[in-house]
Order: C-alpha cells, then sequence, then structure tokens
C-alpha cells in the first residue's frame, strides 16, 4: 500500500529508536560525516527542533535547503515585494559558514528531536505528498521549536529520484499547499488564496495545456484532499507476509 510520505514514515517509526531521526529521501548521497555535527548542534541547542545540512546537486553545487512559509503574499505579489525576503533566505543559505533559523527545511533531509517531533504529532498523515516539512515546520514553532540550516556540512541530493515530475505530481504539490493553507491560516484566508490561485491558472491557461487542465482540476480542489492521489490508491495484498493458522 502507498501510504504517502507522511504516513509511510510514521510507520517506519514504529521499528524505531533514539533520541534523533533522520528522514533522508532516496536519491541521495553521502561523501562525508554530517550526521555527527547535526547531533552535536541538536544536543547544544534545545530549542532546535528540526536541522538540515546543506543540499548540493550531483555535481556538488550547492542547492536551495530551506524556504520561507508560503503566503498570499510570497505566491501572487510580484517578486520585487513578496519574494526579497525569500531571496535574502535562499542566498544566506548559500553564503552562511554557521547554522541559523530557517521558517522551514527541505524534506529530502531532515534530522529531528525525537521528542519534539512526538510533541507536535508527527508527519500529518492527511498530506499524500509534497508540504510535509512545511506543516511540520510550523506545527514546530508553534510549540516553541525552532528549524535551524546548517550549512557546514552537506549532502548530495539528485533530485526527483523518489519520483519523477509529472502534471499529476505538480497538481498534487497544490493540493497540499492549499490544505496547508487551510489548516494554518483559516478558511477566510483560505478562500482568498484559492480564488487567487484560481485567477493565476486562468491568466495562464491560454498559454499551456497543462495549465489548462490544471485550472479545470481546481475547481474541485475547494476541498484539496478530495482530489489527492491518496483516493486512487489500492492495495497490493500479494506482498503481505503472514502465517496461516
Amino acid at each position: 500500500m502507498n501510504s504517502g510520505f507522511g504516513l509511510g514514515c510514521m510507520l517506519a517509526l514504529n521499528n524505531s529508536a533514539g533520541k534523533f531521526i533522520a528522514f533522508i529521501n532516496s536519491d541521495t548521497f553521502f561523501d562525508e560525516d554530517c550526521f555527527t555535527p547535526l547531533i552535536n548542534f541538536m544536543h547544544s541547542n534545545p530549542s532546535a527542533g528540526v536541522v538540515t545540512p546543506q543540499h548540493k546537486d550531483g555535481e556538488g553545487r550547492p542547492m536551495r535547503s530551506v524556504s520561507r512559509f508560503d503566503s498570499f503574499g510570497s505566491r501572487f505579489i510580484g517578486s520585487w515585494v513578496s519574494r526579497l525576503p525569500l531571496q535574502k533566505t535562499i542566498q544566506k543559505s548559500v553564503d552562511a559558514e554557521s547554522a541559523f533559523i530557517v521558517d522551514f527545511v527541505f524534506g529530502s533531509f531532515m534530522l529531528v528531536r525525537r521528542d519534539s517531533f512526538a510533541t507536535v504529532g508527527g508527519f500529518d498523515p492527511n498530506i499524500f505528498l509534497y508540504y510535509e516539512e512545511m506543516d511540520l515546520c510550523l506545527r514546530l514553532k508553534l510549540a516553541g521549536f525552532e528549524s535551524y540550516f546548517m550549512p557546514s556540512v552537506s549532502f548530495y541530493h539528485l533530485g526527483n529520484g523518489s519520483s519523477a515530475v509529472s502534471e499529476k505530481l505538480r497538481f498534487e504539490s497544490l493540493l497540499s499547499m492549499l490544505y496547508v493553507i487551510r489548516k494554518h491560516r483559516g478558511f477566510l484566508y483560505f478562500i482568498f488564496f484559492y480564488i487567487a490561485l484560481v485567477i493565476h491558472y486562468l491568466i495562464k491557461a491560454p498559454f499551456k495545456g497543462r495549465n489548462r487542465r490544471i485550472l479545470i482540476k481546481l475547481f474541485g480542489a475547494i476541498v484539496p484532499q478530495a482530489l489527492s492521489i491518496r483516493i486512487s490508491q489500492s492495495c497490493n495484498f500479494d506482498v503481505v507476509n503472514f502465517h496461516e493458522v
């Protein structure tokens, strides 16, 4: 059964132990020990709920490792206003030498403190794919824990190795974003955001077939999770391991 990223991780935690938990994508590899510095950092910073190292692509070039929380401004207002704080965060994440607090870290590598992760309830299993990390970091922040980026250690993230980018997954990302916006910003903010998103794709629809298809689907996304990939999942009972009694 494909239960999605969040629920799959939560099920795996039943077989885990230790004070810290690392969630790592399958399309990653390492050429240095970044676990020890991250764990030492967590020991030295009790307010840290989650930390991530510097993400690099397959060629070793620094990639975006963190971002700011999505909002109406960051999504729809011009880059000269809303993107400026994000660009500063991105540039700082490339130039920085010491760890610093961010809004949220990317989920391809997250080291979380087990206690704080448990305090906020872990990943939300309603989210099938994407935005799990933003939702988690928002809840950690509300509970008094910070999200950190530590650029002095790094790992390689090839990208799209766990799931190839497709129109279906792009739309799933929109559904997860709408769900998280509704969950944390309230109903009125969500409606305002949803209408703006529809207008955004209405403007883009004449230029690409993909945008037209997404626009049509968006009209059914007023209840975001109703169109999630989760709804179409089936179970493969052939792989279940059991003993007949």
